[in-house]
């Protein structure tokens, strides 16, 4: 959610600018932020001096697939995707915004109230990992970033693709030496599972695992459930997203 925000924030200052980042804690009541309940928050403010957002744009910027970016220079699925994990973690994000003056995004998470709630179960099974080679396949940079990092920890080489059309061009390069192709479903140029259907054409051992925050094509499910690859939903978590790669893998 941060690098998304700060990767926005840069992109509203073309010229350059001021990105701040801060946080804190405090004391809501109820109603205070609405949908938080009263108690004790976490918060943290991401604010840039870029261009702001529109009066009339602000209420749909955590739509999916919104965005006021150039066409192929973003899905308009940051927003929604850090929306979505706010949401999960039963947190919220607020928006503040001036046209001319810059944005600034407010995200609030409820504090834990016992060191085992914060630490989590400590009786958790590690996630297995292993050695073969996965492509990556994501358009946003710094979710594709931290995946890959998340994967290599785990012992897998990891092979980048910013869009399905570089994946073909990668997975060709690569002889089809890739175990798992683990792609967004929808990405500028040519979305992950069109690239996978090519790819399979040349090189049918090459299995598959999909990602998305949101698919409105029906056809695309369909076509999935048909072909048997799983799709996990973003926002996910690492561990859910490193179990469900070892379990492709793991498939006949």
């Amino acid at each position: 959610v941060l690098m998304n925000l700060a990767t926005n924030a840069r992109d509203a200052m073309p010229a350059g600018g001021r990105l701040s980042i801060e946080a804190g804690r405090t004391s809501l009541s109820a109603d205070e932020v609405e949908g938080l309940a009263a108690g004790e928050y976490a918060w943290l403010s991401v604010s840039d001096t870029g261009c702001g957002i529109a009066p009339e744009h602000l209420e749909k910027i955590f739509e999916p697939f919104f965005t006021t970016k150039e066409a192929g220079k973003g899905t308009g699925l940051g927003l929604a995707s850090a929306y979505g994990i706010m949401q999960q973690h039963k947190g919220a994000i607020r928006v503040e915004s001036h046209v001319g003056s810059g944005t600034t995004f407010l995200l609030y998470l409820p504090m834990s109230s016992t060191a085992e709630e914060a630490m989590g179960d400590p009786a958790a099974v590690p996630v297995a990992g292993g050695t073969e080679t996965i492509l990556l396949v994501e358009d946003d940079e710094p979710l594709r970033r931290i995946t890959a990092r998340m994967l290599s920890l785990q012992g897998y080489t990891v092979i980048e693709a910013k869009n399905g059309s570089e994946a073909i061009t990668v997975c060709e390069q690569a002889g089809g030496k890739i175990d798992l192709m683990l792609a967004d479903v929808v990405m500028p140029e040519l979305g992950g599972l069109e690239a996978w259907l090519a790819i399979r054409e040349q090189y049918p051992a090459v299995k598959a695992l999909f990602m998305s925050g949101y698919i409105s094509d029906e056809s695309k499910h369909a076509a999935m459930e048909q072909l048997g690859v799983s799709c996990i939903t973003k926002p996910f978590d690492p561990r859910r997203m490193l179990m469900a790669v070892r379990k492709e893998l793991d498939r006949d």
